[in-house]
C-alpha cells in the first residue's frame, strides 16, 4: 500500500477521532463546538496526511525509478510499489549468483587467472594463479597493473618460464586478466574470448569448438565453463521456482548451492511477506470501508440536525410572533388595569364619602327623634288640656259653649299634631334603617372597592412581569435562532452541501 493510501488511512481516522469528539461534546449540549472540532480535526489531519506522504512516496518513487534504472528495469508503475521491489530485488540477486557463479568458475579454474577490480587489486584468484606465488594472492595489487591497463596485454617471467598477460573486460569495472604461457597453443585473441566467456559465465559454440581442438590441454577450462553455466542455470531455475532446481540446490553441498538455497528462502519469505501484506491490505480495506460508513452516518445525521435546526429556526419564529401579541396584549392589560386603578381610586373615594354621608344622616335621624318626642309629649298634653276645656265647657252651658268649640279644635289640632309626629316618628324610623343599611353597604362597598384596589395592583404588578418575561423570553428565543442558524451552517458544512435543504414551509 503506498503512502498516499496510508495518509488517507489516517485522514479518515482522524476524521472518525473528530465525528466521536463532536458526539462527546454533543453529549453535553456544544453541538457548535462538537461539529468545529470535528471539522477543523478532519481538515488538519486530512492536508498534513496527504501533503507529507505525498512528499514522501514522490521521493521514495524517484529513489526506486533510479534503481530499477540502474539494474535495467522500465519505469515503476504506480500502486505497484512492492512488485517493482521485489523484482529489482531477484534482479540484484540474480546478478550476484552470477557473479558468485563466474567468481566460483574463475577460483577452480587451472589456468592463471584473476579478477581485478577497478584499482588492480585480485578480488579473485584461480587455482593455477595461486600456484605461481603468493604475490597473487586475494587483496594484492596485481603486477605492474598501471602499465598492463594502458596497454591491455604484456609479458612477464615467472620463475623460468614466460607468459604473456592479457587484461578483459571495460575500464572502470572490474576486468579479467590472464597469464598464457608459451607455447601453450592459445593465441591473444583466444585467449581473450576465454576471458569475455569468463565474465559473462558462458562459453558460445565457436569458443567451445576451438578449446575441444586444442584437446586435453583445454579440457579443464571447458569443465570449468561447463560449472559455471550448470551453477547459472540452478541458479535461474532457483529464481524461476523450479521444484527440481531447489531439489538440486538442496543436494549440493558447495558455496553456490548454499547459495541458491539462500535465494529459495528469500523467495519464499518474499512470498509469504506478500501474503501477509495482502491480508494486512485487506483488513485496512475493510476498516476503510468502516469507517467511510461511519462519515457517512455522520453526514446524515448533520444533515437531520441541520433540518431540525431549520425547523428549530421556523419554530422560532413562529413563536416570536406570539410573543410579540403576548407582549402588546400584556401592556394592553396593564394599561386597562392602570386606567380601572384610576376608576377603583374614585368609586373608594365615592363609597368613603357615602359613609359619612350615612353617619351623617343616622345622627340626623336621631335628633329627629328627639324632636317628636317633644312634639308627641307637646300634643299629648295639649290634647288633656283641650279635653279638660271640653269638660269646664260642659259644665258651663252656654258660656262655654264657644270655649267648647275651641277646646275641641284644640284636641282635634293635638291629635292631628299626635299623628303628624307618629308619621314623623315612622319615617324617621325608616329613615334611620336605611341610613344604617347604607352606612353598612357603604361600609362594605368601602372594603369591596380596597379589596378590589389591592387585586388590580397585583394584577398591574403580574402584568408588568408578564411583559418582562415575554421580553426576556424573545431575547432568548433570538439567542436560540441564533444558535439554531449557527448550528445549521456547521451541519451544512459538516455535509459539504451534499445533502439539500428541506423547503419551507412558510
Amino acid at each position: 500500500m503506498s503512502r498516499a493510501a496510508l495518509a488517507h488511512l489516517a485522514a479518515a481516522f482522524g476524521l472518525g477521532a473528530g465525528f466521536a469528539a463532536g458526539l462527546a461534546f454533543a453529549e453535553v449540549g456544544w453541538a457548535t463546538l462538537a461539529f468545529a472540532a470535528a471539522i477543523a480535526l478532519a481538515a488538519v489531519t486530512t492536508g498534513l496526511s496527504v501533503a507529507l506522504a505525498r512528499r514522501l512516496d514522490h521521493r521514495v518513487a524517484s529513489r526506486l525509478g533510479a534503481i530499477g534504472a540502474a539494474v535495467g528495469h522500465a519505469e515503476m508503475q504506480r500502486g505497484h510499489e512492492v512488485d517493482y521491489v521485489e523484482s529489482i530485488v531477484s534482479t540484484l540477486h540474480q546478478s550476484l549468483m552470477r557473479a558468485s557463479a563466474v567468481r566460483n568458475g574463475v577460483a577452480q579454474s587451472p589456468l592463471p587467472i584473476a579478477v581485478l577490480t577497478e584499482n588492480g587489486e585480485i578480488a579473485t584468484a584461480s587455482d593455477g594463479l595461486l600456484a605461481l606465488g603468493a604475490q597473487f594472492e586475494r587483496g594484492s595489487l596485481f603486477p605492474d597493473y598501471e602499465v598492463l591497463a594502458v596497454t591491455g596485454a604484456g609479458e612477464t617471467i615467472i620463475g623460468s618460464r614466460r607468459y604473456r598477460v592479457v587484461l578483459a573486460g571495460a575500464e572502470g569495472t572490474r576486468r579479467l586478466v590472464s597469464l598464457v604461457p608459451e607455447q601453450s597453443g592459445l593465441d591473444d585473441s583466444l585467449a581473450a574470448s576465454i576471458a569475455e566467456a569468463m565474465i559473462s559465465g558462458s562459453a558460445d559454440l565457436a569458443l567451445t569448438e576451438r578449446l575441444k581442438a586444442l584437446g586435453p590441454p583445454a579440457r579443464p577450462l571447458l569443465r570449468g565453463f561447463e560449472a559455471i553455466e550448470d551453477g547459472l542455470g540452478l541458479i535461474d531455475g532457483v529464481l524461476d521456482g523450479d521444484r527440481r532446481a531447489l531439489a538440486a540446490a538442496k543436494g549440493r553441498n558447495d558455496a553456490l548451492g548454499a547459495r541458491a538455497r539462500a535465494i529459495a528462502d528469500l523467495i519464499a519469505a518474499f512470498g509469504a511477506g506478500r501474503e501477509e501484506e495482502d491480508e494486512t491490505r485487506a483488513r485496512l480495506e475493510d476498516k476503510l470501508r468502516r469507517i467511510a460508513d461511519l462519515v457517512e452516518r455522520h453526514r446524515a445525521m448533520a444533515a437531520r440536525l441541520r433540518d431540525s435546526a431549520e425547523g428549530l429556526r421556523a419554530d422560532g419564529a413562529s413563536l416570536g410572533v406570539a410573543l410579540d401579541a403576548g407582549g402588546a396584549r400584556a401592556a394592553a392589560a396593564g394599561k386597562l388595569g392602570r386606567e380601572a386603578q384610576v376608576v377603583i381610586d374614585e368609586a373608594l373615594d365615592a363609597a368613603r364619602t357615602n359613609s359619612d354621608w350615612a353617619a351623617s344622616i343616622g345622627a340626623l335621624t336621631l335628633e329627629i327623634s328627639g324632636l317628636v318626642a317633644a312634639i308627641e309629649t307637646v300634643s299629648f298634653r295639649t290634647n288633656l288640656i283641650a279635653l279638660n276645656a271640653s269638660i269646664e265647657a260642659a259644665r258651663a252651658g252656654e258660656k262655654g259653649a264657644g270655649f267648647a268649640v275651641v277646646a275641641d279644635e284644640v284636641r282635634t289640632l293635638a291629635q292631628t299634631a299626635s299623628k303628624t309626629a307618629k308619621q314623623i316618628r315612622s319615617l324617621v324610623a325608616r329613615g334611620r334603617s336605611e341610613s344604617v343599611d347604607g352606612a353598612a353597604g357603604a361600609a362594605g362597598l368601602a372594603r369591596l372597592v380596597e379589596d378590589l384596589d389591592g387585586h388590580l395592583r397585583n394584577l398591574s404588578t403580574e402584568t408588568d412581569r408578564i411583559a418582562d418575561a415575554l421580553g426576556h423570553g424573545k431575547g432568548a428565543l433570538a439567542e436560540i435562532d441564533r444558535k439554531a442558524a449557527a448550528i445549521a451552517g456547521d451541519a451544512e458544512r459538516a455535509t459539504g452541501g451534499v445533502y439539500p435543504r428541506k423547503a419551507s414551509n412558510g
